[in-house]
């Protein structure tokens, strides 16, 4: 387990821990600064799309680990 799989995988944890936790967390943020949260929250999505993104074009090229 190479350190990039190790941080791809902590990176996934941690979208996922959001997720879970992302209305409690919305509705509380979305009466302090709506806009701020949703140019953070676009953020979050694109570094995730971009990093599944390179995942998968990876596993694409070498199959093994």
């Amino acid at each position: 387990m190479t350190v990039q799989n190790l941080a791809i995988g902590l990176i996934a944890v941690a979208i996922g821990l959001a997720i879970s936790v992302f209305p409690l967390v919305g509705l509380y943020l979305a009466f302090q600064s709506s806009v701020v949260f949703g140019v953070v929250l676009a953020l979050v999505y694109v570094i995730a799309f971009c990093v599944l993104l390179k995942k998968r074009q990876k596993n694409r090229t070498s199959s093994n680990f």
